[in-house]
């Protein structure tokens, strides 16, 4: 599995949420809040793997460093997303709710995506056998 795929997943599971939230009998505040939630948590996720993949590509001590690092700025931007949104969504008339919800439930699927993206990467730069 490459970057490609993880990558298409993640978007995938953004586009199944914005079917759900525009399927599913919502109101019109808790729709405003789940779209909100699922665009915001589907972009921050590319982010987040794009930063996952630059830092596999490091070498030597930077490896160690550039991984942290991203974790920091991963973890700081889904802050800031986070109460951004819920903020945005209030002031829109949406609900805080909605935008929670869709948000970290994509987000759970998603932070799925990056730790099996990273440990089969390193798998693949170590050489050894997915399972070993």
């Amino acid at each position: 599995m490459s970057f490609g795929f993880f990558l298409m997943a993640g978007l995938g599971v953004g586009a199944v949420s914005a079917l759900l939230t525009w399927s599913l009998p919502l109101s019109d505040e808790a729709r405003l809040g789940a779209a909100v939630g699922t665009v915001l948590a589907t972009v921050s996720g590319v982010i987040a793997l794009w930063l996952k993949k630059w830092t596999m590509g490091q070498e030597g001590s930077w490896a160690m460093k550039s991984g942290l690092l991203a974790m920091a700025i991963i973890f700081g931007l889904r802050v800031i997303v986070v109460l951004t949104g819920m903020l945005g969504v209030q002031r829109q008339g949406g609900d805080r709710m909605g935008f929670v919800v869709a948000f970290f439930a994509i987000y759970l699927v998603q932070q799925t995506l990056e730790v099996s993206y990273v440990h089969l990467e390193q798998k693949r730069q170590t050489g050894t056998a997915y399972g070993a």
